[in-house]
């Protein structure tokens, strides 16, 4: 587990999910696209980054880092704490997309239920963006997703047509929910070494699965309907992209914007 935990990625980025009670998905962005994990294990040797490599761009700690799935319980988000087992899963890897999934069996959830909960993630080759499709055993009440907060970020918030916290049409996302931040910050604790990293992160929900607006201070998050099955899909924009598709967090929203409405469609 030299990692921390499964890591896949496209040509353009990469990710990996923490195999512990936070499953929280963490980022690695690439200068110039290309496959790079399975020389540098997720940690660039000085050789490589003076290379080019890309590298870690985002200091996860306790908040959602960007897309993952977390219980809520009614004041805050948490992690999968209890669970009788676990289990991280590369399922597939090819030229068209790798998909890998965490299992927790048997969580115990806040009101005394075992349920299975099995994520999967979904990334297509020369994408960004990765599905994210959640499996429970029995539906569960209070789960849910978003994007954290880098440095003093900026939080952008656009919800479903017919929301009343939509305050205005700039706020109205015609058929689902997304939310995102943009920021700076050090991505490790050698600020020495490593500079601060600017970056974009995004979430995107369908309708059917969204079910209200979570204010946190630090992490920018949607509860999500219950059921047995929930989709959602995120992203990263990274500055330090060779080219990245937005450099502001302005254009970076518009970005998000276009993204969502591309899903839609």
């Amino acid at each position: 587990m030299h990692h921390h935990g499964v890591a896949f990625e496209s040509d353009l980025m990469a990710y990996r999910i923490y195999f512990d009670k936070k499953q929280t998905i963490d980022v690695y962005a690439k200068k110039t696209p290309r496959l790079e994990l399975d020389a540098c294990k997720w940690y660039p040797t000085d050789a490589q980054l003076a290379e080019g490599f890309g590298d870690d761009i985002l200091r996860v700690s306790g908040m959602i880092g960007v897309g993952a799935c977390k219980p809520y319980n009614g004041k805050k988000m948490v992690h999968f704490d209890e669970v009788e087992s676990r289990t991280e899963r590369i399922v597939s890897q090819g030229a068209v997309r790798t998909i890998c999934e965490i299992e927790a069996k048997g969580w115990q959830t806040e009101d005394g239920r075992k349920v299975d909960v099995i994520t999967r993630y979904t990334l297509y080759a020369h994408h960004r963006d990765v599905m994210v499709e959640v499996f429970f055993s029995e539906p569960v009440e209070t789960m849910c997703t978003g994007v954290q907060q880098i440095g003093k970020a900026n939080f952008f918030t656009a919800l479903p047509e017919g929301d009343s916290a939509a305050k205005s049409a700039q706020d109205v996302c015609s058929k689902g929910a997304i939310v995102a931040s943009w920021g700076t910050a050090f991505p490790v604790n050698d600020s020495i070494k490593y500079g601060k990293e600017t970056a974009g992160l995004a979430v995107y929900v369908p309708e059917k699965y969204y079910k209200q607006k979570i204010s946190d201070p630090r992490n920018n998050l949607v509860l999500l309907q219950p059921g047995r099955y929930i989709r959602y899909y995120f992203t990263v924009v990274s500055l330090k992209e060779n080219n990245p598709p937005a450099q502001t967090d302005a254009a970076f929203w518009l970005f998000c914007k276009e993204w969502a409405e591309a899903l839609e469609e």
